[in-house]
């Protein structure tokens, strides 16, 4: 009986968030990923060790029953970070904001010559993905 019950709640919890990366993205939140674009010249390098941003995950399974994990996962890795008190984690809403700016799908970010620019952008330090 859990189980079912558990299961449910995973099952509408990946659902849900399957809709929830195209519409959170606020005004403001855009306004700030221009601007970090437009100034990311001047940028510095992420001075803080504990800064980590989390990525969706890619389905490289090719069977599309995998596709919620992507941002399942993520989400629920995100619920256990924001735990930790030692670390700062970039919230997902920024995330979905610069790859809407930058034009990147989820896969653009997560290869050797973006990660390191998402990086700096975003202020993270760390990225998991995968």
């Amino acid at each position: 009986m859990i189980l079912k019950a558990w299961s449910f709640c995973l099952a509408f919890f990946l659902m849900m968030g399957t809709t929830w990366a195209g519409e959170v993205v606020t005004s403001d939140v855009r306004m700030w990923a221009q601007k970090v674009l437009k100034e990311e010249k001047a940028l510095r390098p992420v001075e803080a060790r504990n800064t980590v941003a989390v990525l969706y995950f890619e389905n490289k399974t090719g069977r599309s029953e995998f596709i919620p994990l992507q941002k399942g996962l993520a989400l629920m890795l995100l619920t256990d970070l924001f735990k930790i008190r030692e670390l700062q984690v970039v919230e997902r809403i920024r995330i979905q904001a610069l790859v809407e700016e930058m034009g990147l799908g989820a896969s653009g970010m997560v290869d050797s010559q973006t990660t390191p620019r998402v990086g700096r952008l975003l202020g993270a330090r760390l990225i998991i993905g995968g």
